[in-house]
């Protein structure tokens, strides 16, 4: 049964599952990242950074074929939107930015490398 289920999901999203390895997990699934993403989408919004809130907006709102793809997406567009707004954010909100990028890498990393598990 439970393997039916796993069927379901792609190999990120399973790596989400089962995480952590011993490293800060603020998020636990890939909801959570998404849902971070939209609150950091509005704070860029309410500090007038409209260029990157938007690039936000084009992946958090967006349509993608799977789990794999729509997190390969957020991690690019929060590391491009970390690089130009470091100054307008708070600290534990660049934090956060840091950690969803790690446990993005993470999953992927250990659904390119089973050894991992």
């Amino acid at each position: 049964m439970i393997i039916k289920v796993l069927a379901w999901f792609d190999p990120v999203t399973i790596i989400f599952l089962f995480l952590p390895h011993g490293m800060i997990t603020r998020f636990q699934s890939n909801e959570d990242i998404f849902s971070f993403g939209r609150k950091l989408r509005d704070e860029l919004l309410a500090t007038g950074k409209s260029k990157e809130a938007e690039e936000l907006t084009e992946v958090v709102d967006g349509y993608w074929t799977t789990a794999s793809e729509a997190l390969g997406e957020m991690m690019n567009s929060l590391t491009s939107v970390r690089a130009t707004v470091v100054d307008s954010l708070s600290k534990d909100v660049l934090e956060d930015l840091d950690v969803a990028v790690a446990q993005i890498r993470d999953a992927f990393d250990r659904a390119n490398n089973p050894k991992l598990w």
